[in-house]
Order: structure tokens, then C-alpha cells, then sequence
């Protein structure tokens, strides 16, 4: 199994990083276009299972800016859609606001607008749905 989650954290770019993992569990994804990706057989013959997961929301946090956001809006579309994982964890929609979907739920958010606190981290623990791990 692996699990690729990049946490915002830093204000540096999630993007490389996902898709070095995605490349490293089977070449599922390669360049720097998300939208050209391509299987290869290498993770089918290692028979390892690719989990991604979504960055979270940082509205408010100290680096926080609209190009940020829109990034990583952008991986989270790729998370949920390109097909370069068997399992996507949704993080974000588990310990966001729903009534302000650019930031933590208040419940979740360990004051730094960043980082969930010990709340938040058990509500992204329930978002994994533990059956994916049996098969």
C-alpha cells in the first residue's frame, strides 16, 4: 500500500510531491500535466494499492493566498478524479466548513488555521473507511 497525502504546510507546492508518489506506486501519472497520465503495469505486478488523499483547507493561516488555493483546488480535483489512485480519502470534505469551504470546521482547527487539532484529527481518521484495507 501507498498513501499519498502532502499537507499544505509551508506554502509550498503539494503538486510535485503527489505525483512523485503516484510514479513511485506505478507510473500512474507522469509529466507535469495532470490530465496526461498514463497505467502502467508495474503497480498491478507489485500489487500495491494506491491511496490518495486531499489537502485540507488553510484559509487564514499566515501564507495563505488565493493563487495557494486555487492549487490546491486544482490537486484535489486531480485526487478525486484523474483515476491515479484505487482509494481516495477525501480529508478535506471530512474536517472542512461546510458553511465556508476554504477553511477548517472551528471544532477541528487548532487555532493556527492549519493544522487540526486532536478533534479534527480523529474526524480524518473516520473519513477512512477501514473495509478498503481486507480487500
Amino acid at each position: 500500500m501507498v498513501l499519498a497525502f502532502h499537507a499544505t504546510s509551508g506554502g509550498g507546492s503539494a503538486a510535485p510531491a503527489l505525483r512523485m508518489v503516484a510514479n513511485m506506486a506505478g507510473g500512474r501519472h507522469h509529466g507535469d500535466d495532470p490530465s496526461s497520465r498514463r497505467k502502467s503495469k508495474s503497480a498491478g505486478q507489485a500489487s500495491l494499492k494506491v491511496f490518495g488523499a486531499t489537502l485540507t483547507p488553510f484559509q487564514g493561516a499566515g501564507y495563505y493566498s488565493a493563487a495557494g488555493e486555487a492549487e490546491r483546488e486544482a490537486i484535489n480535483h486531480w485526487i478525486r478524479t484523474s483515476g491515479a489512485f484505487d482509494v481516495v480519502i477525501d480529508f478535506d470534505r471530512a474536517i472542512r466548513n461546510p458553511a465556508d469551504p476554504l477553511r477548517l470546521l472551528p471544532a477541528y482547527d487548532s487555532g493556527d488555521h492549519l493544522h487540526p487539532n486532536d478533534t479534527g484529527y480523529q474526524a480524518m481518521a473516520d473519513a477512512i473507511n477501514l473495509a478498503v484495507f481486507q480487500s
